[in-house]
């Protein structure tokens, strides 16, 4: 395991020793409580991922708009095709007034990560994976970075936040001829470090189970890989509840990212930092569940959303299961300079099923056809 994972395992062990400790003499109310539970993942890049996932939270006051004033998580999973990794995230909506802090790091090995080619115009042909170049359409990507997000409420629900993030990222080739081979040749590393301002307008019911409002977020990122990058990213979502028991909702979301920088590292085209997160693009259960995952990969990008969810069984803070249905479109733009536009939109669609277990653990079981046929993914949260 690499030293970024160590270091990981290290540290998530230490604090897993301070439940105990700092739950005595504490009122009930302000107790940080410790759980551990199984956690299951599923995606083209890994198969099928088994994890454990250790929790370590302090419960907030009824009626908030987060679920836990602050929240320690350290999960440790494996795949079946060989893939794993060590991740730890805190995260503070509620720990001091008109703040809130995310920080995470964490440490991946993706042994069969999918690469389909640079821009709008790449091709995914079947027929190119044979016995020979079974791995055509893949490449192995470790990962590890540290991350760290502040942000200020400025007035009513308006915030500006800051990110500072750094990464290292390797691209190694498999055997036998491959598109990331043509490409890149035998692989690559990138190293980069990563801040980003936003000004966000925050209008959600609740940050964790959304039903009802709008999340507006727009920023500047700079990075530093490749001799250095800028790229703007503009994040818009809704959602809207119907029917008397409002156990229907409809949710929207619109992304678009431009770079004027023609420089910009590979690893950077495969996600765009948002608030409090980051999305992979442009495929996959973040972005666009009818493609395989990452299968358009650009300097800059526009997708949208739209979803239908509908609760079969809703047991309040216990759980709840459903129906959904989605459509999702969207293109990069690699070779073309970004516009709005229609012109080579791909589109993908579908239904699944939901559920929620408690208030936080959500899974989405999504089938879907696009571009490329029928694509199923698993999502560990709601999409956005």
């Amino acid at each position: 395991m690499s030293r970024p994972g160590l270091l990981v395992l290290a540290l998530a062990a230490a604090l897993g020793l301070a439940p105990r400790a700092a739950a005595q003499d504490r009122p009930a109310a302000e107790r940080w409580l410790d759980s551990r539970y199984p956690i299951i993942r599923y995606s083209g890049n890994d198969g099928l991922s088994l994890g454990l996932r250790f929790l370590w939270t302090q419960r907030a006051p009824f009626g908030a708009p987060y679920y836990h004033r602050g929240a320690l998580t350290a999960d440790v999973a494996w795949s079946t095709v060989g893939s794993g990794g060590v991740g730890l995230r805190f995260t503070a909506p509620g720990l001091a007034r008109d703040w809130r802090f995310d920080a995470s790091a964490a440490a991946l090995r993706q042994a069969r990560f999918e690469y389909y080619g640079l821009g709008e115009g790449s091709r995914y042909v079947a027929d190119s994976v044979t016995d020979l170049q079974k791995y055509f359409y893949k490449v192995r990507r470790s990962w590890a970075f540290v991350r760290g997000e502040a942000s200020r409420r400025l007035a009513g629900r308006l915030w500006l936040a800051a990110m500072a993030q750094y990464q290292v990222a390797d691209f190694e080739h498999l055997p036998g001829p491959s598109q990331f081979k043509a490409d890149f040749g035998a692989g690559r590393r990138e190293t980069d470090a990563i801040g980003r301002l936003a000004l966000v307008y925050d209008a959600r019911d609740n940050d964790y189970d959304t039903h009802r409002g709008a999340l507006l977020d727009a920023g500047w990122i700079q990075g530093s890989a490749g001799g250095g990058y800028g790229r703007w990213v503009v994040d818009a979502r809704g959602w809207l509840p119907f029917g008397e028991w409002q156990s229907t909702w409809l949710s929207a979301r619109v992304v678009a990212s431009a770079s004027p920088d023609d420089a910009m590292p590979l690893d950077a085209r495969l996600y765009l930092p948002v608030w409090e997160g980051q999305v992979r693009v442009l495929g996959g259960a973040e972005s666009a569940r009818g493609f395989l995952d990452q299968r358009y990969i650009g300097r800059d990008v526009l997708f949208g959303n739209l979803t239908v969810q509908h609760d079969l069984v809703n047991a309040g803070g216990f759980g709840a299961a459903g129906l959904l249905a989605f459509a999702d479109a969207g293109r990069v733009f690699e070779q073309e300079r970004f516009r709005l536009t229609t012109d080579g939109v791909k589109l993908g669609a579908g239904g699944g099923v939901y559920l929620r277990i408690l208030r936080t653990g959500v899974y989405t079981f999504n089938f879907a056809k696009g571009p490329d046929g029928f694509v199923f993914t698993l999502g560990n949260g709601w999409m956005f």
